[in-house]
């Protein structure tokens, strides 16, 4: 990348430093977007052993449909299907 400005004219200090600046500022939206990641994979592998242990318990026919309803919703996420299964 600073090749290509350089074939044009070299960079100037001022150039650099706001260089410096922006790459700075993706990396911290990078691990911002990476952390935000983590955070709902986590929260989806806690419901989805929550629901395990609601399905494990439940006796009733009608209860389990109700739960398996309930949480329908969730299974387009795959850490969620993939815990639970």
């Amino acid at each position: 990348m600073i090749n290509g400005f350089q074939e044009v004219c070299a960079l100037k200090i001022s150039e650099l430093w706001t260089l410096y600046s922006v790459i700075q500022m993706l990396l911290i939206e990078n691990v911002c977007r990476l952390s935000l990641h983590i955070e709902q994979t986590r929260y989806m592998r806690h419901l989805a052993h929550q629901v395990a242990n609601k399905i494990a318990l439940t006796d009733n026919k009608t209860k389990l449909h109700t739960a398996f309803t309930q949480y329908e919703p969730f299974t387009v996420y795959p850490t969620f299907s993939v815990t639970l299964f």
